[in-house]
């Protein structure tokens, strides 16, 4: 057995493990540019890069062709390299190097170029001064600074600012950035019909300012990043410093900053290179695109991760109960929001355990079934050609492809993408004896329960472990499905997101917590999330609403600098 498998392996795997071995249809490739070369390698061969602290020639001429050298000009075709003339004594040369598209040639236009061709400079100012002058006098936007180095100019210039080279040994950096954006709108995938309106969008800036449109808190500090060793995307670290636990941000802001990637282009990478659990079915991070959303999160103690060019942002951390709350929770009465969180974890057990119930009951404990039910199903069942387990798993197929099928073609023609698939499935198979009308209903109960899961990560995990409990049923019925319900609670228990374990506040047990499954009435919710060990534990107080006599009357919130309790003090002693 062991020397099957290490001839199988074998088959999959090169022998030698030798980088400079491995053949391409291009030719040889250099070691360095595979990603099990040692990071000592793992740089670009490309020469012509920028050295991290390269200094920047104080000749233009050098200086210019270095950087045309770096940003492949004239090759790269938006790539504008405007040359000016200064009215000095005597005239001086410049170069404004920039990105067409990146940055706004009006703004270019307004705020460098006419103010350096309207103010004169003499010989008499001191040379190490005219960057100070340049800076305070003559650039009027509050984001230019100078360059220190070739690699601060070449990481300005991709992000959209502006390069100022000029002979006499300046070297400034302008924010002149217009990138490609668009007006917030609603949200497409967490849909409410109360509450905002908005849905972030692809410019990190402004959906941080959408935060704190929610947040009026000084406390709230934006730490930024940048992440890749060549695409340099801006990250944006959100928390709330009086609330927010430090070794909870110090977690996040240490995984963000030792990141050794080329780059990432979308918050999903960034979720994939920092979550606990990569391979895990069940997500540890929040994944949402309204700021609403991240807003109370940061409220509780949570943080929050933005990445310029994703409509989303990433929370950490999260529990299981996370994944069934709904934006819309918070603005409906308690009464009403207890009801659609019940109806949601019905439906999660639906969606996840009702083909394979239904799977096990007739193959296996069909006496569980009242007499006439047994009957009818198994009447309709005498016409079918194939097994029960094959029957619900080409029904779970076929409806997870029209599924597919109505996400990518085209909005005009979704709908009848959906009116040929119910057809295909509800009519054509029933008519062919490929499966029985009970089983249209099962798989038809069990996509409409999927999509009453608020979160789309969830939902996937959902849609997957159903294809697992219908294996498990097929072969050992009910005792296959308490089996796979151990692993999973198991798995469950073991799952933390960023030191918070994943069951948390059922387990460990964690008081205190007034929004778990169900909610209390908002003014009932006097405490923060215990287990997020917030640094202020308290939010609000019965005193909340003092105009009614009816309510007990309750201590007041401890004044600050006196004797207030964390919920990291009362763990660590209950620990």
């Amino acid at each position: 057995m062991t020397s099957l498998w290490k001839r199988l392996r074998s088959i999959f795997t090169h022998p030698k493990r030798d980088l400079e071995a491995v053949q391409f249809s291009l030719g040889d490739r250099d070691p360095r540019q595979t990603s099990a070369a040692p990071p000592e390698l793992r740089k670009p061969p490309d020469p012509d890069g920028a050295d991290k602290g390269e200094p920047i020639p104080e000749d233009l001429d050098k200086a210019v062709e270095r950087l045309a050298a770096i940003l492949h000009y004239p090759l790269s075709q938006d790539l504008v390299f405007r040359e000016i003339t200064l009215p000095t004594r005597p005239t001086a040369r410049a170069r404004v190097i920039y990105y067409e598209g990146l940055a706004e040639s009006r703004r270019v236009e307004r705020e460098i170029i006419e103010p350096l061709m309207r103010f004169p400079l003499t010989n008499k100012t001191p040379k190490d001064r005219l960057p100070d002058v340049f800076l305070e006098s003559i650039l009027p936007s509050g984001s230019s600074r100078r360059a220190q180095s070739m690699e601060q100019l070449v990481t300005g210039i991709t992000l959209g600012e502006a390069a100022i080279l000029i002979e006499t040994g300046v070297a400034c950096l302008a924010d002149v950035k217009e990138p490609p954006s668009r007006a917030p709108e609603p949200p497409i995938t967490e849909r409410t019909t109360r509450g905002p309106q908005m849905a972030f969008v692809e410019s990190h800036r402004t959906n941080s300012a959408m935060i704190r449109r929610f947040v009026h808190d000084p406390d709230l500090v934006l730490e930024g990043y940048e992440v890749g060793r060549r695409q340099k995307t801006p990250v944006a670290l959100l928390y709330i410093s009086d609330i927010a636990n430090p070794k909870l941000v110090a977690e996040v802001r240490q995984r963000v900053r030792s990141l050794d990637v080329d780059g990432i282009t979308a918050i999903g990478i960034l979720e994939q290179l920092i979550e606990d659990h990569p391979v895990s079915l069940i997500p540890t991070m929040l994944n949402t695109e309204r700021p609403d959303r991240a807003a109370l999160h940061l409220l509780q103690g949570s943080v929050v991760l933005l990445s310029d060019g994703t409509p989303r942002c990433l929370i950490a951390p999260v529990t299981f109960s996370t994944f069934l709350h709904s934006t819309e929770d918070v603005y409906q009465r308690y009464p009403y929001a207890n009801f659609l969180r019940v109806v949601r974890l019905l439906a999660s057990f639906v969606a996840l355990l009702a083909p394979a119930i239904y799977i096990a009951t007739l193959n296996y404990h069909s006496e569980m079934l009242p007499h006439l039910l047994l009957l009818t199903l198994e009447s309709a069942r005498q016409t079918i050609a194939l097994p029960l387990v094959v029957s619900v798993v080409i029904m779970e197929v076929a409806f997870e492809l029209v599924r597919e099928a109505g996400v990518r073609v085209p909005a005009a023609i979704a709908p009848t993408i959906g009116i040929v698939g119910a057809l295909l499935i509800g009519d054509m198979a029933v008519r062919a004896n490929f499966v029985s009308p009970a089983t249209i209903i099962v798989v038809a109960a069990t996509g409409l329960a999927n999509f009453a899961v608020p979160d789309q990560a969830a939902s996937f995990a959902i849609r997957i472990g159903r294809f697992i409990f219908i294996a498990l049923a097929g072969v050992l019925g009910f005792l296959g499905i308490a089996l796979g319900f151990y692993v999973l609670a198991t798995h469950l228990a073991g799952l933390r997101s960023f030191g918070v374990p994943f069951l948390a506040p059922i387990g460990p047990w964690r008081p205190g917590s007034a929004d778990v499954i169900l909610r209390d009435p908002y003014w009932r919710q006097e405490l923060r999330p215990s287990f997020l060990r917030p640094l202020d534990l308290f939010r609000l107080t019965r005193r909340s609403r003092a105009w009614d006599p009816g309510l007990e009357s309750a201590p007041s919130r401890p004044e600050s600098g006196g004797q207030e309790k964390t919920a990291g003090d009362e763990q660590e002693r209950g620990e």
